[in-house]
């Protein structure tokens, strides 16, 4: 069910963070939206999920109960919608902040996308898309 993560013997460079995660720097604008991602990593013995604020094809902005470390590789599924089949991808975790809220403790952060099957990021930009014209209804077909 879930893709076996191994762990890399290269270490990529993590990305440095950059004030408010600069986001002038994106080639593809990230999206507001709500996603639950369902995500496994070695770091982390159980499964556990989190939260999208945004998206794109390329990566998630996200909020989480669990802290997540800076170059921990996630094997994550996201539910676009009950009425859509949840796509699969791995991710980077490019930065994680703890933050404070009416005095609970939750963690904000960025995953980049390193990996995801064609088909799961042609349907994934529809649905992006879709949802960035407004027209975002679930009995509507995506193809």
């Amino acid at each position: 069910m879930w893709p076996i993560l191994k762990r890399q013997k290269e270490t990529a460079p993590v990305k440095a963070q950059a004030s408010s995660h600069d986001t002038d720097r994106r080639k593809l604008k990230r999206i507001k939206m709500l996603l639950i991602v369902s995500c496994q990593s070695q770091e982390h013995q159980d499964p556990f999920q989190l939260m999208t604020e945004n998206v794109n094809v390329h990566g998630i902005k996200f909020v989480s109960s669990k802290k997540l470390f800076a170059g921990e590789i996630i094997a994550m599924k996201v539910l676009l919608h009950s009425h859509f089949p949840t796509i699969s991808a791995k991710g980077r975790v490019v930065w994680c902040d703890r933050k404070m809220m009416y005095g609970k403790s939750f963690y904000e952060g960025g995953i980049e996308i390193i990996s995801m099957s064609d088909e799961d990021t042609r349907f994934f930009e529809k649905f992006i898309d879709k949802y960035r014209l407004d027209e975002f209804d679930p009995k509507n077909k995506l193809f």
